[in-house]
Formats: C-alpha cells, sequence, structure tokens
C-alpha cells in the first residue's frame, strides 16, 4: 500500500503529511486479520507513532 505520491514541484505542508499518514495507520490498524510492516523516513514516523498510540498528531504540528 502507498499512502499517495506527490508529483512536480508540489511540496506538503506538516499537516498534511500527517493527516495522509494517519489515515493510512488507521487502515491498517483496522486491518486485524493481517500483519503490516511500515517503512517510512524519520519525520513521517513521528505520525505514525502518535497515531498508533492513539495520541493526535495535532498536539505536535
Amino acid at each position: 500500500m502507498t499512502i499517495g505520491s506527490i508529483t512536480g514541484d508540489r511540496s506538503q505542508t506538516r499537516r498534511e503529511v500527517a493527516t495522509r499518514v494517519e489515515a493510512c495507520v488507521r487502515e491498517l490498524m483496522a486491518d486485524r486479520d493481517h500483519d503490516h510492516v511500515v517503512v517510512t523516513h524519520g519525520y513521517a514516523q513521528t505520525f505514525v507513532v502518535t497515531t498508533w498510540l492513539q495520541d493526535p498528531h495535532r498536539k505536535i504540528i
């Protein structure tokens, strides 16, 4: 699964990154029938962990 791609010169705000990562992690967490491996870079990992811990990323950004 990928959470989308950004093409061209469009960059994302922190909130956009957090929202996209949160949606993906919640989808993975809802699928209890399979194991999942999440591979990401350090910045996005912050939002993976906060979503997994159910601690809203809005506190961070």
